[in-house]
């Protein structure tokens, strides 16, 4: 009996993306996204891939880390489409918990830092 190969482009976005996750070291998943993008025409893996190029790996890799500096940039688009599939984030001196509601993985683990000296009289 032969084997069917199953590739990698058959399978849906979803299970993907669920895979690329379960992906423990930071350099094979930007390996492995940089493989899969030119084969899959998935927003979220594209838009993992440019966060790779633009941030060091421990920013976005286990856990997305999160800052008031961010909200600012150009990553807010990035950080919107691809947040609901991390299961860890650090939020670091941001305060927009609407956002973080809108975008976040419900189940998502979240560890708050405030450092006082940013925040003045709280």
């Amino acid at each position: 009996m032969k084997r069917r190969r199953v590739s990698v482009v058959a399978l849906p976005g979803e299970i993907v993306m669920s895979i690329i996750f379960f992906i423990p070291d930071p350099s094979d998943v930007c390996n492995c996204v940089a493989a899969l993008r030119r084969k899959i025409a998935l927003r979220p893996l594209e838009k993992l891939y440019q966060l790779s190029l633009e941030l060091m790996p421990y920013q976005f890799w286990p856990c997305l880390r999160i800052d008031i500096e961010f909200s600012t940039s150009y990553l807010l688009d990035i950080y919107e489409t691809i947040m609901q599939y991390y299961s860890r984030v650090i939020v670091t001196d941001f305060t927009n918990v609407q956002w973080l509601k809108k975008h976040l993985n419900r189940n998502a683990e979240i560890e708050w830092v405030f450092f006082y000296a940013n925040h003045g009289n709280w």
